[in-house]
């Protein structure tokens, strides 16, 4: 049976019609799947215990990106409120309790932030999305990070915004991105979303249609991982010219307009990579994974991209690092280059002091895009489908964040205050 539907998908892939038609049909489907599976939530909150903070995302599936978009969550949590308790809602806890360690495995080395790594062990615990079902009056439900796009999560975050409201608990949603939506269905929960939210800060500029959706304070700032800024500063030393490379899947879901082979992303990474070696020596490679949970684990197109690129440029290649919080860290330090077709990977490399390039694996319009448009100034990005379009100065740094420090700086006071606001004037009703 395996076999036919792998037959299937490789059939349909040929032919954009019906890429198109398959995808949306599927959507559908697993949205009503979804939404199944949370219809009895209850008509009003009783929660025994005091008001606390629960935090969502795609947590339980993360990548070390999510893990970072955690710290910088739970940065602004110990801010607003060092003594309120803060739950991770987990498809998986093992998964992120996981990163939890791992988070506070790195905090052990840097004393200034002990207060933080405190708070973390006392007042932050991982539980299970039934959890949910738990809402209060004065509890805050926040949708942290990740992108709001084109998913049947959409249909059971929108129904957990709407059990918020009836158990009189805020909602905020802090760091997402919002797109790319092309279906009619994702765009009219996207923008559900997006109303029934108390505050909202998201990472990118929102379509017209989207902003009229809005009803309360807005803010756009960059992505929460970047709160973790100030922390890992502290650890950044001497470079060396390493490049780290980065590749990720185009699965059949990533994009329904265009298929791309595994063999045809090594590829195109590969290029893009060669292209930068042509204006800058690098002496040695480091493939690197943010994701390994999965069938199709970023290991097995960095390794290959990696060694490929030794082979041409007759340079070293070091082994591949543990896929965790300090694994990355402490392989990425001494890199002084970042590639990467992960929107995290490229940003865990601007936050460990490297020059990083993000490469767009959605054509078209993808995180990238928004983050080099809105942010570095730049008119576009390097995508996996444009040959070419990796330039050395594509290789950025925090310093080059428009507004420079400023936007760094003041990026805690951004959240702290959202949320502070939807604590304080999120509507009941």
């Amino acid at each position: 049976m395996q076999g036919i539907l792998t037959k299937s998908k490789r059939f349909l892939g040929n032919w954009s019609w019906l890429r198109k038609q398959y995808f949306r049909s599927k959507l559908r489907w697993n949205i009503r799947q979804v939404a199944a599976g949370w219809a009895d939530l209850p008509a009003s909150g009783k929660s025994e215990r005091n008001p606390a903070t629960l935090i969502f995302s795609r947590f339980g599936t993360e990548t070390i990106g999510n893990h970072f978009i955690q710290l910088g969550l739970l940065r602004v949590a110990f801010d607003v409120s060092p003594t309120r308790e803060v739950f991770l809602l987990s498809s998986a806890i093992d998964v992120t309790e996981s990163g939890i360690a791992g988070i506070l495995e790195l905090l052990s080395r840097i004393p200034e932030v002990n207060e933080l790594a405190r708070f973390i062990v006392e007042k932050v615990s991982v539980v299970g999305e039934e959890s949910i079902r738990s809402l209060g009056p004065g509890d805050l439900l926040v949708l942290g990070g990740g992108p709001i796009m084109d998913d049947p999560a959409l249909a059971k975050w929108l129904l957990w915004f709407k059990w918020a409201r009836r158990a009189g608990a805020r909602v905020m949603i802090a760091g997402c991105g919002v797109g790319p939506l092309r279906e009619t269905a994702t765009i009219s929960m996207a923008g559900s979303l997006l109303g029934l939210a108390d505050v909202l800060v998201i990472r990118n500029k929102l379509p017209k249609n989207l902003v009229r959706a809005t009803r309360s304070p807005l803010w756009i700032a960059l992505d929460p991982a970047f709160l973790c800024a100030p922390i890992l500063a502290q650890l950044v030393g001497p470079k060396r010219s390493m490049l780290a490379v980065n590749a990720r899947a185009i699965g059949f879901d990533s994009n329904p307009d265009v298929r791309v082979s595994h063999d045809e992303v090594i590829e195109r990474v590969l290029n893009h990579a060669l292209a930068a070696a042509e204006c800058v020596d690098f002496s040695e490679i480091l493939p690197f994974s943010t994701q390994e949970g999965t069938d199709l684990p970023d290991s097995a197109f960095a390794v290959r991209v990696a060694r490929s690129l030794g082979e041409k440029l007759n340079i070293p290649v070091r082994p591949l690092p543990e896929t965790s919080i300090p694994g990355i860290v402490d392989s990425l330090l001494p890199a002084e280059f970042v590639l990467s077709t992960r929107m995290h990977g490229f940003i865990i490399g601007l936050l460990l002091g490297c020059r990083a390039a993000g490469i767009d694996y959605i054509a078209g319009n993808g995180k990238c895009v928004d983050l080099y448009r809105d942010w570095f100034g730049r008119s576009a990005s390097p995508s996996l489908f444009i040959p070419g379009s990796l330039h050395c100065e594509d290789f950025v740094s925090l310093s080059d964040l428009e507004d420079g420090e400023n936007s760094i700086n003041g990026l805690l006071n951004t959240y702290a205050g959202a949320m502070r606001q939807a604590l304080s004037e999120g509507t009941t009703s």
